[in-house]
């Protein structure tokens, strides 16, 4: 298959473009634009879901051995509970799953929204204007 040829030069997202070039229907958003850029990034292991998570914690409900967590969000969720140990004893096994998943998601959230900030701040910070009135 040839090459597209296309009206116009890209630098950086050049194939996110092409990508939402080909399979939109209508002139994208910037949004969708940088959606398409990101998806063709190589992605960093994030946190797994919040089901897998809760495994990983059922499985290794033990007191007498310190858990090693295959990723922090679920170290900062079981410690927020109050430890594995406030776990192990608990009586109600349903309300703890409901509480991890409820403060498990919210952490995830979090580190999204603080992910999306600061790609906003480092793309911000490249700006000489905005550098200057942040100096005064």
């Amino acid at each position: 298959m040839a090459q597209p040829a296309w009206p116009f030069a890209v630098s950086g997202g050049g194939s996110g473009l092409a990508k939402i070039i080909m399979t939109s229907k209508f002139f994208p958003t910037v949004a969708e634009l940088t959606e398409a850029v990101e998806s063709l990034q190589p992605k960093p292991k994030g946190p797994p879901p919040v089901e897998e998570a809760w495994d990983e914690v059922c499985r290794k409900l033990n007191p007498y051995q310190a858990p090693i967590w295959t990723h922090d969000a679920i170290r900062l969720t079981v410690q927020r509970l109050g430890g594995i140990r406030a776990l192990c004893e608990c009586g109600n096994i349903g309300s703890s799953r409901a509480h991890f998943f409820k403060l498990y998601e919210a952490l995830i959230e979090q580190e999204k929204d603080n992910t999306v900030n600061n790609k906003v701040v480092a793309l911000l910070s490249n700006n000489t204007h905005i550098k200057w009135l942040n100096e005064k």
